[in-house]
């Protein structure tokens, strides 16, 4: 059986948890503990979110990520408190035009694009209206 590494608090630690009860785990407090076991062989993997392990293992020689997407996909979202309707509706109205503005597809494109190169589709990443 493979060993895995997983950030304690993640969502990482829950699916693995979640989904494979009987592996063997070893959970770090820090990103940089996790990273740097896997670099010293302390185990066989390391279980993160994809944008993590894609932009981790394209800048570490040796390592590749064996699959983009494991489990269900989880969306960022902005959280406004209850009752502020004019906060939620300015916020709802600004979302749908910085994506008509393609202000997201811009900003991956300067910003991820040269990080994850053609391993990894925008619309992997990016929810769009469109």
């Amino acid at each position: 059986d493979a060993s895995i590494i997983v950030v304690k608090g993640t969502t990482a630690e829950t699916f693995v948890e979640e989904n494979y009860p009987d592996a063997e785990v070893t959970k770090y407090e820090q990103y940089t503990e996790a990273t740097n076991a896997l670099i010293d062989g302390r185990a066989d993997a390391w279980v993160t979110d994809n944008t993590e392990a894609l932009a981790w293992t394209n800048a570490h020689d040796g390592f590749t990520t064996g699959i983009a997407k494991l489990g269900n996909p989880d969306t960022i979202a902005a959280a406004v408190q209850k009752g502020n309707t004019s906060l939620l509706d300015w916020l709802n109205k600004e979302l749908v035009t910085l994506n008509e503005e393609d202000f997201f597809l811009g900003a991956y494109e300067e910003t991820l694009l040269p990080v994850y190169g053609d391993d990894v589709a925008p619309s992997d990443l990016l929810v769009s209206t469109k």
